[in-house]
């Protein structure tokens, strides 16, 4: 199938989740479950300030584009999108992710400013898409019988 190809599929994708202690998401907790039931790789970090350390030890738990021959799609989720999301995105794009962020379950800590940090990181390659979009994929392009009942029967959409 050439269009699963273009597609996000599960066999391609990592999913990376920034939690805060003091904010609840359960829609990214409920994708996480999901992801990990359909044996998508997911990595959850709850790291205040994510710099360079922090996400050079993330990228020695999940595979790194170089370890793969196809292209790797890493989906990124949680908060803060001024924060944590920008500063992993842009440094997931520098070393070869494709990177995909779940906007509808990325959290900005000023809301008002969230579309300058939309641009920016779309400019710098990030796709922008939606948790519906992602299930829509998914769907569509599993073969196994199993993992395309997780989905159907996934409520949160």
């Amino acid at each position: 199938m050439e269009q699963a190809i273009l597609a996000i599929v599960t066999k391609n994708c990592q999913l990376l989740v920034f939690r805060d202690v003091n904010y609840s998401q359960l829609a990214a907790e409920e994708l996480a479950r999901l992801a990990l039931k359909l044996r998508v790789p997911v990595e959850i970090c709850s790291e205040n300030i994510v710099d360079t350390e922090v996400l050079d030890k993330l990228v020695r738990r999940i595979s790194s584009p170089s370890d793969q021959q196809q292209r790797q799609i890493l989906l990124l989720c949680g908060v803060y999108l001024e924060e944590q999301i920008s500063v992993a995105t842009r440094y997931m794009l520098a070393i070869g992710f494709d990177v995909y962020l779940i906007r509808d379950l990325i959290v900005p800590r000023i809301a008002e400013n969230a579309h300058i940090h939309d641009q920016r990181l779309s400019q710098a390659g990030a796709v922008t898409t939606t948790m519906r979009q992602i299930w829509y994929e998914w769907f569509v392009t599993e073969t196994d019988q199993a993992s395309r009942e997780i989905l159907l029967n996934y409520r949160s959409i």
